[in-house]
C-alpha cells in the first residue's frame, strides 16, 4: 500500500482500484435510485393526504429542525 501511495502503482494496484471504484459507483447509483423512490413515495403520500392531516413532507421538515436530525433520520423516525 505504501508503494501505491508513493508513485509505485503496479498492474495489481490498478486492478484493485478499478474494482473498488466500480463497486463505489454501483453503490452510489443504487443510493440515488432509492432516494428517488423515497421522494416519489413522499410526494404521493402528500398528494393523497386529507386536508385536515399534516403532510408527510411537513412532518419530515419538523423532525429535520431538531439539531442532529438529517432527512434520512427524519424519514426513519417517521417510518
Amino acid at each position: 500500500m505504501y508503494d501505491a501511495l508513493h508513485g509505485r502503482l503496479t498492474d495489481h494496484h490498478r486492478f484493485l482500484l478499478e474494482l473498488h471504484l466500480g463497486q463505489w459507483d454501483a453503490l452510489d447509483a443504487s443510493i440515488r435510485v432509492v432516494d428517488r423512490e423515497v421522494d416519489a413515495r413522499v410526494n404521493r403520500m402528500d398528494a393523497e393526504a386529507r386536508a385536515d392531516k399534516a403532510r408527510f413532507s411537513d412532518l419530515i421538515g419538523l423532525r429535520e429542525s431538531i439539531p442532529g436530525v438529517s432527512k434520512l433520520s427524519a424519514l426513519s423516525i417517521l417510518s
